[in-house]
């Protein structure tokens, strides 16, 4: 020993108790006046790590094991002490855990990861952003660290996967992982905790920990120190559970506020489920749990991660374990905040889009998959009109590839059928999710946000289809209103109030009109097979909208009626036979028999003399009177009135409402049909499309408003003139009428045009207008 030794030295070389003992500690006193002396100032702190890193290295190399456990006791003490200094000496821990490492001594890896753990808690970022080499040494060590446990020799193997496990934990809360370059630790480490928690939990055993929720209880960690030592110098360390401590080490990766680290680690787990050839719903399990470890703030990035691997030219089984995933994700407990439902509908509507219309591989597993993940979507309510929304951007997705495909021919009739189909089972499914799952309150799906594609009622393409494709197209339409209606409408009867949103008093702008008029159309198709399912659909729009159906109803009623027996017109006889099996529902929802019995009357007379068509099972009642051909208003009128209030009695019986055939009145000028805002999406902003605008065989004749006075012009739909109009609209001019598929619809409505000028407006009792400044 020199004569002249520095007192840093003295100080260390005192804290090492005499003897080669395996299971050393520093002596008390002596460490403490080491810690007080370091920690007076940073050079002298400086010196101390250079001068036990050397010692150490000494220690390693004549196999002094005791002196070695002394040094790590050293260290870690000094870190809990300066913490704030630790940048100082940090070259220096690592080489000394580093050189730990490399003895492959079980009890010294083990007490060197409890060091390693305190220097991950307590390093800065500085070192990470601006030392390339302490990153690089670091690297390695954080490599070694997890390596002992993923390299596992069979000799205590368990105690080596402990080592790595609790490595791995201690990097989850190292500032590496959210800088410098954590990306590269995280590759490494989160496969080796996923594989480890695969090989000891199965499905049903990783769910019951999900719910449960055992991993938010804290594991006490197992005892590193050797308490005993055997005389063959062999340690005996406690049996530890690496099940457990791989939860714990994930949950560390997860339960964090960096969206980065959430990022880097979510890709890392889905390198390992698409490489590792993982149960899809295990997977599914695994990302669940790890979603509900995430501040619920941040859950969305995993969800966003997961997303962001779909792809147009992904490898179907990795996209599948990605879709199941994303559906279990989505259907499961776990609320995501600030998800943006939109924009990923619109992800997945695109991809699934272009497996049905552009892909040349067999995807139908693939689409089913997709189809699965967007109703997923609903399972959670985020805002009021999610639903709403969803279902209008499906809604559109039709239309607007309907119109780009009959426009420009794009794809061919199969295709275009086949995505048709699978947007009206992406509806169908995402309201029954809507309503299976959720609690939350929400706005319902209205029935006129259907209003502008009731023609795909009577959709009658021939030129691409043939009559099954057309039939599926338009049973699978009918059961989707049908789904609307039965869920939608199911706990709610504001819809049967007088009136309900206007459905009366502005009739002409309502949804039932718009259904009663495509109901026409469908009267006009040859072999239309889809009568069943539209009694279905026509039972449940009288039951859900009561008086609101019945008041629009009977204007049609009383124009669809056969007139002469003798007609043989099979599209005559059927508008006949709807308007009297919406009689016969309406006079079922009023309960009253009399009204009733009078109109099974009619039926029964169209049953005897082969007038009816339309159904021979429905309705199975007959009358109790003989058989009557027609209704007319009189014998209607005593019925009506006593189940309609009396303000509706010049609606029914004095309607502005006429049949136009195929002249239509010679002073309605025709306007082009880019000028009509018919698209309930015109409110949210997206563009204009209707279902008229696709090619429809056949001529259109239906009941559409006649300018008789101005009491028909105020129940007209609402469009206001455009400014440049107004001296056009106050001539009389600006009542134009539309060609809306073929057919003649008013654009007209004094009312507002008054409101634009701030004039008021008075109707005397003959329905005259007048005028007030």
């Amino acid at each position: 020993m020199p004569i002249f030794q520095p007192k840093h030295q003295k100080l260390i070389l005192q804290c090492y108790p005499p003897g080669r003992g395996f299971d050393k500690k520093p002596n008390s006193s002596e460490l403490s006046y080491l810690l007080y002396y370091a920690s007076t100032r940073r050079v002298k702190l400086e010196k101390v790590g250079k001068f036990l890193q050397k010692k150490n290295a000494v220690d390693i190399s004549r196999n002094r094991t005791g002196n070695v456990q002394v040094t790590l006791e050293i260290i870690n003490s000094l870190i809990k002490k300066c913490p704030d200094d630790l940048n100082v000496f940090a070259h220096n821990v690592n080489a000394i855990l580093a050189s730990v490492l490399t003895t492959n001594d079980l009890g010294l890896c083990q007490h060197g990861e409890t060091v390693f753990d305190n220097f991950c808690s307590n390093l800065d970022g500085e070192l990470f952003t601006g030392d390339i080499e302490f990153v690089d040494n670091f690297t390695k060590l954080a490599e070694g660290f997890v390596g002992v446990g993923i390299n596992a020799p069979q000799t205590n193997s368990t105690q080596w996967k402990g080592i790595g496990l609790n490595a791995a934990k201690d990097l989850a809360r190292c500032k590496n992982i959210s800088q410098g370059n954590g990306n590269y630790i995280v590759k490494k480490v989160i496969p080796f905790v996923v594989n480890e928690i695969h090989d000891d939990f199965s499905k049903d055993q990783l769910q019951s920990e999900v719910r449960s929720h055992a991993s938010e209880h804290e594991l006490s960690r197992y005892n590193t120190a050797r308490s005993n030592v055997a005389k063959n110098e062999a340690s005996t360390p406690t049996e530890i559970a690496t099940d457990e401590l791989a939860i714990n080490a994930l949950k560390s990766f997860f339960n964090s506020s960096s969206s980065s680290q959430l990022v880097s680690c979510t890709k890392a787990i889905c390198h390992y489920l698409v490489s590792s050839n993982v149960d899809r719903d295990w997977a599914a399990v695994l990302v669940e749990m790890v979603t509900n470890w995430v501040p619920v703030q941040l859950r969305f990035v995993i969800l966003g991660v997961l997303t962001s691997h779909l792809n147009k030219k992904g490898k179907v089984p990795e996209q599948l374990i990605y879709l199941r995933t994303i559906s279990s994700l989505l259907s499961s407990s776990v609320n995501m905040v600030g998800l943006s439902v939109i924009d990923i509908l619109r992800q997945m509507i695109e991809l699934q889009t272009h497996l049905i219309t552009d892909s040349e591989i067999d995807a139908q597993q693939l689409i089913y998959a997709y189809s699965e993940a967007i109703s997923s979507l609903s399972t959670h309510i985020y805002y009021q009109n999610q639903i709403i929304d969803t279902v209008s951007e499906l809604l559109f997705r039709i239309k607007d590839f309907m119109l780009k495909t009959t426009q420009k021919n794009q794809v061919n009739a199969g295709k275009l059928k086949n995505f048709i189909l699978v947007m009206f089972d992406n509806i169908k499914n995402v309201l029954i999710t809507a309503n299976t799952n959720s609690t939350v309150q929400r706005t319902t799906v209205p029935f006129d946000l259907f209003q502008d594609s009731f023609e795909l009622l009577s959709y009658d393409n021939k030129v691409l289809y043939n009559e099954t494709d057309l039939f599926k197209i338009q049973s699978k339409y009918i059961d989707v209103l049908i789904t609307v209606l039965k869920l939608e409408y199911s706990n709610s009867q504001d819809s049967e109030e007088e009136d309900h949103e206007s459905l009366i008093s502005n009739s002409k702008a309502s949804a039932l009109n718009e259904f009663y008029e495509d109901l026409e159309q469908v009267t006009k198709i040859e072999k239309y097979g889809n009568y069943d399912s539209l009694i279905v659909l026509m039972g449940l729009v009288v039951e859900k909208f009561g008086i609101n159906a019945i008041v629009n109803l009977f204007p049609f009623f009383f124009e669809w009626q056969l007139k002469d027996t003798k007609l043989e017109d099979p599209s005559l006889i059927y508008k006949d036979n709807i308007g009297y099996l919406l009689s016969f529902f309406a006079s079922t929802y009023l309960k009253d028999d009399e009204f009733k019995d009078q109109v099974l009357s009619r039926i029964d007379y169209r049953k005897s003399n082969g007038l009816w068509k339309i159904s021979s099972e429905i309705p199975v009642e007959t009358s109790s009177t003989s058989p009557n051909f027609i209704f007319t208003k009189e014998d209607a009128a005593s019925y009506i009135q006593n189940n309609l209030s009396e303000k509706y009695h010049d609606l029914v019986f004095n309607s502005h409402y006429i049949y136009q055939a195929n002249n239509s009145p010679s002073e309605e000028v025709e306007e082009d049909i880019n000028d009509q805002d018919t698209s309930f999406f015109s409110q949210n902003g997206a563009p204009n499309l209707s279902f008229s605008q696709f090619p429809q065989p056949g001529e259109n004749h239906s009941i559409r408003s006649a300018p008789l006075s101005a009491r028909s012009l105020l129940n007209g739909k609402l469009h206001v003139p455009k400014v440049q109009e107004l001296r056009k609209a106050i001539s009389g001019t600006a009542l134009k009428q539309s060609n809306y598929a073929n057919a003649s619809k008013q654009r007209t409505d004094i009312g507002s045009l008054l409101n634009e000028l701030k004039l008021e407006t008075t109707l005397d009792d003959r329905g005259s207008l007048g005028f007030r400044y």
